[in-house]
């Protein structure tokens, strides 16, 4: 995972600071895209407003998640944000 910031996550630090973070109140994906790899694999590009509980303004960003099928089912390999300052 690769926040907005510039942070980069890996899987154990993900699953352990998730129980910190507050939850999600709403949001909102438009833009969709889904950007074919190769035979198992695809990104999917999308635009994201989300509002977390005790937040008074949404966080916006670009994303981008790509996926790849193992053993018939669709994994999460790579997310990434980008910040939209325009």
């Amino acid at each position: 995972m690769i926040l907005v910031n510039g942070m980069i996550l890996d899987r154990e630090t993900i699953a352990s600071t998730l129980n910190d973070s507050p939850p999600w109140t709403s949001y909102e994906l438009s833009q969709e895209s889904l950007v074919p790899i190769n035979d198992d694999a695809a990104a999917v590009v999308y635009r994201a407003s989300a509002v977390r509980q005790g937040d008074d303004q949404p966080f916006i960003a670009l994303m981008t998640s790509v996926y790849r099928m193992v053993e018939g089912e669709a994994r999460l390999v790579l997310y990434q944000q980008t910040a939209i300052t325009h």
